[in-house]
C-alpha cells in the first residue's frame, strides 16, 4: 500500500518538474542607441551629396577686412529723366554679416524720357509750349550698411556651383544738381553676392529708392526703383 502510495505521488509531480523545466527566462530586449545609427548613417553618405547639402557654409571670412566697391545704377520712375551712374567705395567689415561702406559717383548720365518730349508739344491755354524741366545731378555721395543674413549656393549649369550670400543693404546719400540745388535719398535694397574668388568677387542687387526732386524748379520727394551690378574686393 505505501509503494502504491509512493508511486501514484512521484507520478503527479513529474509533470510539474519538467513543465518548470522547459520554462526559459524572457530574452532580454535589444536597445539601440540613435547616436550610433546616425553614425553608422553618416558613414555611409556619399562625399558629393554631403557637399550638396551644407548650403550655410560661409565663403570666406571678411571679419575685419577692407572693402572696395564698384558700382553701376539704374532707376526706374517717372521722373522726367532716367538717371545711369557709376560709383566707387570703400569700407570695412565689423563682421562675417556686416559691412559699412562710404560711396561717391562723380560719373552720372541723364537722358530725358519720351514723355517729356511728348508733352513739349502740347500747348498751354496761354499759348506758351508745355514743359517738363529737371536739372541734371552733378555727383552723389553717401554711406551704407550691409547686413548679409543668408548664405547659400547657386547652380549655374550641371557642373557649376557658387557660392553666395543674401543681404539687405540700407544706403543714405546726397544728390548735388545743376543750378546750386541738392537733394537726400534713402534706398533699401536687396541683393546676393557671389564669390568667385578670394578676393574678386560679383554683386547683384534691386530695390527701391526716396529722393528730393526737382520739376520746373518745384521740389518733391519721388520714389524710384534702383538696380545696381557691382564688384566688391575683400583685402
Amino acid at each position: 500500500m505505501k509503494l502504491l502510495i509512493t508511486i501514484l505521488f512521484l507520478s503527479s509531480i513529474t509533470p510539474f518538474t519538467i513543465f518548470a523545466e522547459e520554462v526559459k527566462p524572457p530574452e532580454k530586449k535589444l536597445t539601440l542607441d540613435p547616436k550610433v545609427l546616425f553614425e553608422d548613417d553618416t558613414k555611409g553618405i556619399d562625399s558629393l551629396f554631403k557637399n550638396m547639402i551644407v548650403v550655410q557654409k560661409k565663403a570666406i571670412e571678411r571679419k575685419n577686412k577692407f572693402i572696395l566697391l564698384s558700382n553701376l545704377s539704374f532707376d526706374f520712375s517717372d521722373n522726367p529723366k532716367t538717371i545711369y551712374s557709376a560709383s566707387v567705395g570703400a569700407g570695412y567689415a565689423l563682421s562675417d554679416s556686416l559691412e559699412f561702406s562710404f560711396s561717391y559717383s562723380p560719373y552720372i548720365i541723364a537722358n530725358e524720357r519720351a514723355s517729356v518730349r511728348a508733352v513739349r508739344k502740347l500747348t498751354l491755354e496761354n499759348g506758351d509750349t508745355a514743359d517738363l524741366k529737371a536739372p541734371d545731378p552733378k555727383w552723389q555721395a553717401g554711406a551704407s550698411l550691409l547686413w548679409a543674413f543668408a548664405y547659400g549656393k547657386d547652380a549655374f549649369g550641371p557642373y557649376s556651383i557658387i557660392r553666395s550670400d543674401t543681404f539687405l543693404k540700407f544706403s543714405a546719400s546726397k544728390i548735388q544738381y545743376a543750378g546750386g540745388l541738392s537733394g537726400n535719398c534713402l534706398s533699401l535694397l536687396v541683393g546676393k553676392t557671389f564669390f568667385v574668388s578670394k578676393y574678386f568677387n560679383f554683386r547683384f542687387a534691386a530695390g527701391f529708392a526716396r529722393q528730393t526732386s526737382f520739376i520746373n524748379d518745384i521740389s518733391q520727394a519721388t520714389t524710384i526703383g534702383l538696380i545696381e551690378p557691382g564688384l566688391v574686393w575683400f583685402l
